[in-house]
């Protein structure tokens, strides 16, 4: 039986309390997105309990299986990999420049209506990351707070209120508090300071927001030992390359903002193995939820790697929030956040026909005029 454009993408998984005889569904789509961002065609995915269990070409499953057939291709939910879009008045706190109690998640805005808006775009998951600097641009955030992870399914729910100490590197000068540093130099020393006070203070993975390898440099110095991810400030092109085979958040980039720069820099980047994550950072005119899939689209052009390019808004977004584990890939253990499109994500002709997060339909799409419902 076909089950292509159905008001829910699986409507035999019903919710289930979490016991032994949980049903195993195997799935066959019309392609899948496997772990390493390929096309399976004619792709099989295994659930049960709201994870993947496996994933492939043809899976050996138990007789017992609820066998569903969709038209489509499955594709795991899209991770934004940094934004503030959808939190109440941003996400810093401007009385000190060492705050890193804070949690993202705590300025949630649950009424916005950017959730629904990201699952009609595949987004699964949003990664709420801490300014750095306030809205002026100034003063400086050295300890920013912790970023956190929300879904996107209902009025969100917080997958992880601690995923990365957020940490402001940046060239300067810029404005500073009473007491507070003015350049690179006196944030660098800032952080030594805090971190020699209190070792645990960047916890055991860290976001660093820089604009340049000065600033690379001295977080290398001062956080030996932890897991660091980067979020590119100012033209990555300058610094990139000191960055070869690491994860680097970039902003999205979309009709209002791209330019052939952008786009060089990305092959560059590329070519350097930098693992690159788009992010909606603050949002704008330019970079709402649709700006993820455009730049893996642009992406995907500008350097030849589909593999690639999916990367960036699924598994290296979620790597980026510190939980690629278990989100932004269909892979054995994953949870089951899937997304059904009507083509490849990366074809500017398909669209989001329904979303699942953790095996559960928690949107889908009307079906078009002259669409068969059956």
């Amino acid at each position: 039986m076909i089950l292509s454009l159905l008001p829910l993408l699986l409507p035999a998984l019903p919710a289930a309390p979490p016991q032994q005889d949980e049903p195993i569904y195997l799935i066959q789509a019309d392609g899948v997105i496997g772990a390493d961002g390929a096309l399976i065609e004619d792709g099989q995915v295994m659930l049960r309990g709201g994870k993947v269990m496996a994933v492939g070409a043809k899976i050996a499953a138990p007789s017992s299986a609820v066998k569903l057939r969709l038209a489509g291709v499955l594709a795991p939910g899209f991770v934004d990999a940094w934004s503030r879009v959808g939190t109440e008045h941003g996400v810093s706190e401007a009385s000190s420049y060492l705050t890193p109690s804070l949690l993202a998640v705590d300025a949630l805005d649950r009424d916005d209506d950017s959730w629904e808006a990201r699952l009609a775009h595949g987004i699964t998951a949003v990664h709420l990351v801490p300014a750095v600097l306030d809205q002026e641009g100034d003063p400086i955030q050295v300890l920013a707070g912790w970023s956190g992870v929300v879904g996107c399914q209902g009025r969100e729910r917080v997958m992880s209120a601690r995923a990365r100490q957020t940490i402001g590197l940046l060239s300067g000068p810029y404005r500073s508090r009473e007491g507070g540093p003015s350049s690179l130099a006196g944030a660098a020393e800032a952080l030594g300071a805090a971190l020699t006070a209190d070792p645990k203070a960047a916890g055991e993975a860290a976001l660093v927001v820089v604009d340049s390898t000065e600033g690379i440099n001295a977080a290398r110095a001062a956080l030996a030992g932890v897991d660091l991810a980067w979020i590119a400030a100012g033209d990555p092109a300058t610094f990139g390359g000191a960055l070869r085979g690491q994860l680097l958040g970039l902003p999205v980039v979309d009709d209002g903002n791209w330019s052939a720069r952008q786009v060089e820099t990305w092959r560059r980047l590329h070519a350097a193995e930098v693992r690159i994550a788009f992010g909606t950072g603050d949002g704008g005119p330019w970079n709402g939820p649709g700006a993820l899939r455009t730049s893996a689209m642009a992406f995907a052009r500008a350097t030849g790697d589909a593999g690639a390019a999916m990367a960036a808004v699924t598994r290296n977004a979620a790597d980026l929030a510190g939980l690629g584990r278990s989100y932004g890939r269909l892979a054995p253990g994953a949870r089951a956040d899937l997304v059904l499109w009507s083509g490849h994500p990366l074809d500017a002709s398909s669209r989001v026909r329904s979303v699942m997060i953790a095996g559960r339909t928690v949107w889908s799409a009307a079906p078009r005029e002259g669409e068969d419902e059956e």
